[in-house]
């Protein structure tokens, strides 16, 4: 059970919990990096019903058992509805805090580079000059290596915060952003990889429901070809002087050790999917030895199948016969012998229902495995 708070200018009403007589129906989704969001309808009997204003209304949900807030943010959307008999009702969306990201454009700034954390107190102060006191947020925990020095080569360009963080930050040094509260001020984390290794384990028999594995082939090449660098060409004009231009044609292997071809196979894989062509860019590669090495290593390494799980486990925490429950971002020992199953696996998106909370639905990450490891796993 989930008790559910409202508050507006400052004034809090619970609107759901043990000792609320007319509850809300709803459910929670968290997501790893991303934007959770509390979908829930409302009846006319609740006496917070009239009280949810789109954009308006902030909203947090805290577990009984565990005293964990696990929604914190505001109604983004009420929608009142009539069904087919009368019955009047509110289909809530409600957003978290990462959220406020959104509110905020940044303003053009040319090229600069940065120390990575002086770069996020920009963007953050930026942000926090536009919005009201409580979607203000400041810097916390960082620890993502951008390189040696630690610094970003970046501009400024009219998107939203939460898009700049994303797109300059996120896509291209990994990461994952967070928001926490501390005595009631926002912090935004930007971490490597967040979370922890639990003991507590999920297993067929015990707390495991059901268990979905899916084997993602799509992405897989058999065949590379790998493009270097641009060509360059030195061009002489009538009066005899030279220049050096680059043109569209790549460095390829063709000619390299005696070969007749441009690509290499993933015999293992072709002999499995047949023959899937993709070209891989080493863009500063200059020597056909090099372009050979560099695509080798990657059809080796980087060239693997990705293997999802999706189930749902009951949280024996919620009933006292577990030590921890189950949190997003967290990773646990998963154990399903019936299809082989036995890994640490991170939770990176869960779906909780504020009213059994000992249910839930939970994804776990993508894993990159090689043919060969599925074949075992499959004998």
């Amino acid at each position: 059970m989930f008790d559910v708070f409202i508050t507006n200018n400052g004034l809090s009403r619970r609107i759901n919990g043990s000792l609320t007589t007319n509850r809300i129906n709803g459910n929670i989704t968290q997501g790893v990096g991303e934007i959770d969001s509390f979908t829930f309808v409302i009846y006319p009997n609740n006496e917070g019903y009239n009280d949810i204003q789109s954009r308006q209304t902030l909203i947090t949900a805290v577990n009984e058992t565990t005293k964990r807030t696990e929604f914190d943010g505001r109604i983004l959307l009420a929608v009142e509805k009539m069904d087919a008999s009368g019955i009047l009702y509110k289909e809530v969306t409600a957003e978290s805090c990462l959220g406020y990201l959104q509110d905020s454009i940044q303003p053009y700034t040319a090229e600069s580079n940065y120390l990575l954390n002086d770069f996020i107190d920009l963007v953050l102060s930026n942000h926090n000059a536009q919005v009201e006191a409580y979607k203000r947020i400041y810097r916390g925990n960082v620890d993502v290596v951008t390189n040696s020095e630690g610094t970003v080569y970046k501009n400024l360009n009219y998107q939203t915060t939460f898009n700049i963080l994303k797109e300059k930050l996120v896509n291209e040094f990994g990461g994952e952003l967070s928001i926490r509260r501390v005595d009631g001020v926002l912090y935004l984390d930007y971490l490597k990889e967040g979370g922890t290794t639990r003991a507590t384990r999920i297993k067929l028999g015990r707390n495991l429901q059901s268990l979905t594995r899916e084997i993602t082939p799509l992405s897989v090449i058999t065949r590379v070809i790998p493009l270097g660098a641009k060509i360059k060409i030195t061009e002489t004009d009538d009066e005899g002087n030279t220049t050096e231009r680059e043109t569209e044609e790549r460095l390829t292997i063709k000619g390299y050790d005696g070969r007749t071809v441009n690509y290499i196979d993933d015999e293992e894989k072709k002999a499995a999917y047949g023959v899937v062509c993709g070209i891989v860019e080493f863009s500063d590669v200059t020597e056909q030895s090099n372009l050979y090495n560099k695509a080798f290593n990657w059809l080796t390494n980087n060239n693997l199948i990705l293997k999802k799980h999706t189930l749902t486990a009951l949280d024996l925490k919620e009933i006292g016969q577990d030590i921890d429950g189950f949190y997003c971002g967290d990773s646990y020992p998963v154990e399903n012998p019936l299809m082989n199953v036995s890994e640490t696996m991170r939770i990176i998106k869960k779906t909780i229902d504020i009213n059994a909370a000992y249910k839930s639905s939970i994804t776990i990450g993508d894993k990159s495995v090689t043919l060969t490891q599925i074949t075992n796993q499959n004998n």
